[in-house]
Protein backbone atom coordinates (compact mmCIF):
# COMPACT_ATOMS: atom_id res chain seq x y z
CA UNK A 1 0.00 0.00 0.00
CA UNK A 2 1.31 3.67 -0.49
CA UNK A 3 1.67 6.11 2.13
CA UNK A 4 0.02 9.39 0.55
CA UNK A 5 0.23 12.78 0.80
CA UNK A 6 -3.26 12.80 2.59
CA UNK A 7 -1.71 10.73 4.90
CA UNK A 8 0.58 12.84 6.60
CA UNK A 9 -0.21 14.82 9.59
CA UNK A 10 1.72 18.03 8.98
CA UNK A 11 0.20 20.79 12.22
CA UNK A 12 1.40 20.98 15.52
CA UNK A 13 -2.06 20.73 16.62
CA UNK A 14 -2.56 17.49 15.03
CA UNK A 15 0.46 15.85 16.62
CA UNK A 16 -0.24 17.46 19.78
CA UNK A 17 -3.95 16.43 19.67
CA UNK A 18 -2.66 12.58 19.30
CA UNK A 19 -0.29 12.82 21.60
CA UNK A 20 -2.68 14.27 24.34
CA UNK A 21 -6.20 12.40 23.48
CA UNK A 22 -4.76 9.20 21.82
CA UNK A 23 -3.81 5.70 23.88
CA UNK A 24 -0.20 5.54 24.08
CA UNK A 25 1.85 2.26 24.02
CA UNK A 26 6.00 1.98 24.23
CA UNK A 27 7.62 -0.74 21.99
CA UNK A 28 11.35 0.35 22.81
CA UNK A 29 12.88 1.17 19.73
CA UNK A 30 9.90 3.33 19.49
CA UNK A 31 6.37 4.80 20.83
CA UNK A 32 3.24 4.86 19.26
CA UNK A 33 0.36 6.89 19.94
CA UNK A 34 -3.49 6.35 18.51
CA UNK A 35 -6.37 7.83 18.15
CA UNK A 36 -9.88 6.68 16.68
CA UNK A 37 -11.36 9.63 14.83
CA UNK A 38 -14.97 8.01 13.50
CA UNK A 39 -16.46 11.25 12.49
CA UNK A 40 -14.12 11.79 9.60
CA UNK A 41 -15.96 11.36 6.84
CA UNK A 42 -13.44 10.47 4.11
CA UNK A 43 -12.16 7.49 5.97
CA UNK A 44 -8.03 7.27 5.86
CA UNK A 45 -5.25 6.22 8.53
CA UNK A 46 -2.86 9.45 8.98
CA UNK A 47 0.52 9.15 10.73
CA UNK A 48 2.98 11.62 11.66
CA UNK A 49 6.28 10.45 12.67
CA UNK A 50 9.23 12.00 15.57
CA UNK A 51 12.28 11.87 16.27
CA UNK A 52 13.89 14.60 18.64
CA UNK A 53 17.98 15.10 18.94
CA UNK A 54 18.29 12.25 21.43
CA UNK A 55 17.77 9.59 18.75
CA UNK A 56 21.50 10.95 17.38
CA UNK A 57 22.75 13.55 14.47
CA UNK A 58 20.29 14.98 11.06
CA UNK A 59 21.63 11.20 9.66
CA UNK A 60 20.10 9.05 12.34
CA UNK A 61 16.88 11.34 12.76
CA UNK A 62 15.93 10.55 8.84
CA UNK A 63 17.09 6.96 9.26
CA UNK A 64 14.69 6.14 11.95
CA UNK A 65 11.54 8.43 10.60
CA UNK A 66 12.58 6.89 7.12
CA UNK A 67 12.69 3.11 8.79
CA UNK A 68 8.90 4.16 11.27
CA UNK A 69 7.88 5.64 7.70
CA UNK A 70 8.41 2.17 5.51
CA UNK A 71 6.94 -0.50 8.40
CA UNK A 72 3.98 1.85 8.55
CA UNK A 73 3.11 1.95 4.87
CA UNK A 74 3.29 -1.58 4.97
CA UNK A 75 1.63 -2.71 7.46
CA UNK A 76 -1.22 0.54 7.63
CA UNK A 77 -3.77 -2.14 6.93
CA UNK A 78 -3.65 -3.63 10.63
CA UNK A 79 -5.18 -0.20 11.74
CA UNK A 80 -8.29 1.34 12.15
CA UNK A 81 -9.49 3.07 8.93
CA UNK A 82 -10.34 6.53 10.66
CA UNK A 83 -7.53 7.17 12.76
CA UNK A 84 -4.34 9.28 13.25
CA UNK A 85 -1.18 7.64 14.95
CA UNK A 86 2.10 9.20 15.51
CA UNK A 87 5.21 7.03 15.67
CA UNK A 88 8.15 8.90 18.19
CA UNK A 89 11.67 7.20 17.65
CA UNK A 90 13.80 5.83 20.31
CA UNK A 91 17.54 5.78 20.55
CA UNK A 92 17.68 2.33 20.01
CA UNK A 93 16.51 2.44 17.26
CA UNK A 94 19.90 3.17 15.61
CA UNK A 95 20.87 -0.30 16.61
CA UNK A 96 17.57 -2.29 15.25
CA UNK A 97 16.88 -4.35 12.05
CA UNK A 98 13.93 -3.64 10.05
CA UNK A 99 12.66 -6.70 11.08
CA UNK A 100 12.56 -5.91 14.28
CA UNK A 101 10.84 -3.22 13.98
CA UNK A 102 7.91 -4.68 11.68
CA UNK A 103 7.61 -7.43 14.22
CA UNK A 104 7.39 -4.29 17.15
CA UNK A 105 4.57 -2.81 15.50
CA UNK A 106 2.21 -5.11 14.27
CA UNK A 107 2.47 -5.85 18.20
CA UNK A 108 2.11 -2.50 19.15
CA UNK A 109 -0.91 -1.79 16.50
CA UNK A 110 -2.39 -5.28 17.62
CA UNK A 111 -2.42 -4.19 21.26
CA UNK A 112 -4.23 -0.99 20.64
CA UNK A 113 -6.89 -2.25 18.31
CA UNK A 114 -7.75 -5.06 21.00
CA UNK A 115 -7.84 -2.23 24.32
CA UNK A 116 -9.45 -0.19 21.92
CA UNK A 117 -12.29 -2.40 20.53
Amino acid sequence: MRYTRQQHLRKASEFRSVRTSGIRRECGFFCVNLLLLPERTPTIRRAGFIASKRVGNAVHRNRAKRMLREVFRNQQELLPLSCDVVFIARRAINNAEASDIERRMMGAIKSLRTQKA
